[in-house]
């Protein structure tokens, strides 16, 4: 393995420091930049992880949350009585100066020995990593690479946190020998792209609901000086295209979702025929039954099985903003089920 490392000097590292939190963050970036914040100050801080999770158990895998020594804490791993009784030990920990990396499996059914006090049927193994000045520069890399939208790879293990190469081909790894021999491996800054054709008023609200979601929501139109597409403040990229060359602009892979959602049929079908045969992680079409009826006799040599038209659960939706929540219901469906 690969360790990174960043030589930054306290004039630099004040310059960073600046830069990063003035950038628009979302929750990860919080994460990382509250332990920034601390540790620059020379205190300490534990990074809870979920490394693994099975069942019904309130975190998932790659859930984080920062416990700071001062009390203050941002993130969850789930939250409830099981986050509660965890960030109490993190405290006492932090009280006593003590650093410590360790694993904790906890198992949310009542009756076991490392029950955690909730009936939700499940159980997650925790990473506790203390982290303080001396990871400073570590800390300094990961903000880097998020600030720059450019992925990067970090390891934990009882000797603490470091960054390493990016050789695995999933976003987490984990392996448990026992409580001195374990390891974590996560991948941070892949983002879910969702790719939204057509930025009429169901554009519009699907744009401003996936931007809470945590997806970077990117925009495109063919008709220029469109208002609801150059005045649409949720969307982080926003273009006039040519349909003809839709191919071009979306990009393929397991974190691609796209809806297509143009103001004509004839754009819809273009753009369908165009995407249908892509490695995406969802294609959904906004529509009426005998639209998306017609389009398949039209395409008789594609295949339809990955298509979801009309997008979105049925929920009755009518306005754009009850058929962007039936859009969101179905698209998170999709995701969590990969």
């Amino acid at each position: 393995m690969i360790v990174l490392s960043t030589s930054v000097s306290p004039e630099k590292e004040l310059i960073l420091k600046e830069k990063f939190l003035h950038t628009k963050s979302d929750k990860l970036m919080k994460i990382w930049q509250t332990i920034l914040d601390h540790i620059s100050e020379n205190k300490s801080t534990y990074l809870l992880t979920v490394f693994e999770n099975k069942g019904s158990s309130p975190g998932k895998y790659g859930f984080k949350m920062v416990i700071c020594d001062d009390g203050s804490m941002t993130g969850s791993i789930g939250g409830g009585a099981m986050e509660y009784e965890l960030v109490e030990k993190c405290k006492s920990l932090l009280s006593i100066n003590q650093r410590s990396n360790f694993v904790l499996k906890q198992s949310h059914n009542e009756g076991n020995n490392d029950t955690s006090g909730m009936i939700c049927s499940g159980e997650q193994s925790i990473g506790f990593i203390s982290i303080d000045k001396d990871d400073q520069e570590t800390i300094i890399e990961i903000i880097k690479h998020l600030v720059a939208k450019k992925t990067v790879r970090i390891h934990m293990d009882p000797n603490g946190l470091k960054l390493v190469e990016n050789s695995s081909p999933h976003t987490h790894d984990y392996v448990f020998t026992d409580e001195n021999s374990w390891w974590y491996e996560e991948t941070l800054g892949v983002r879910n792209k969702l790719y939204i054709i057509g930025a009429g008023h169901v554009g519009f609200a699907v744009s401003k609901l996936f931007s809470q979601l945590d997806f970077d929501v990117i925009l495109f139109d063919n008709r220029p000086k469109l208002s609801m597409l150059e005045e649409n403040p949720y969307a982080s990229i926003k273009k006039v295209i040519d349909y003809n060359e839709i191919e071009s602009y979306v990009v393929e892979g397991k974190n691609s979702y796209v809806i297509i959602a143009t103001n004509k049929h004839t754009g819809d079908k273009l753009i369908l025929s165009k995407l249908i045969r892509k490695n995406l992680a969802y294609l959904g079409l906004l529509g009426s039954k005998a639209k998306v009826s017609k389009f398949k006799e039209q395409l008789p040599d594609e295949d339809f099985s990955k298509l979801h038209a009309p997008v979105g659960i049925k929920i009755n939706s009518i306005t754009p903003d009850e058929i962007a929540v039936s859009i969101a219901a179905e698209v998170i469906m999709v995701k969590n089920k990969s």
